[in-house]
């Protein structure tokens, strides 16, 4: 029953008129990461180029949807969903957090992960911008990380 309530609200967030001119998409480049966490999968670094590329929709005035594809730190292709929560915005900055899950990692039998993040968005103009994403170090489970992203709005 929990199961068919979570996707009853997701399906119902999802279907909300998005507020005009907020669609976009996220190209994901690179990461740095801290912490002395080495990879799940027995490699001696992670992966720090992240190509990838996401879709991007803002459905409420300050949450946004977005899924797409990238290579991860494991050096994976990695499937992505997440929802993000911009309660603080400016003409230039926005700040808040992301919740979400993706594939390709090895926490747990079927290969997804899920996570938060610390987000700043950094609009150097009306159409382009830059996003930093800050995953907090958990000691002997995941490595702080670092991401950056570039934004663009269509």
């Amino acid at each position: 029953m929990r199961t068919i309530k979570t996707i009853f609200l997701l399906a119902t967030l999802a279907a909300a008129p998005a507020v005009a001119g907020t669609e976009g998409i996220a190209i994901s480049v690179g990461s740095r990461h801290y912490g002395n966490v080495l990879p799940c999968n027995g490699a001696k670094e992670y992966n720090e180029s992240n190509p990838g590329l996401g879709f991007r929709t803002r459905r409420f005035e300050s949450l946004e949807f977005e899924a797409g594809v990238f290579r991860n730190s494991l050096d994976v292709k990695s499937t992505y969903g997440s929802l993000t929560w911009l309660p603080y915005r400016s003409e230039y900055l926005e700040l808040g957090l992301m919740a979400g899950v993706a594939s390709g990692y090895c926490s747990n039998s079927s290969g997804r992960v899920g996570t938060g993040a610390l987000v700043l968005n950094i609009w150097t103009t009306k159409h382009v911008g830059v996003q930093f994403l800050g995953i907090p170090l958990i000691k002997k489970i995941t490595p702080g990380v670092v991401a950056l992203r570039v934004l663009v709005k269509l």
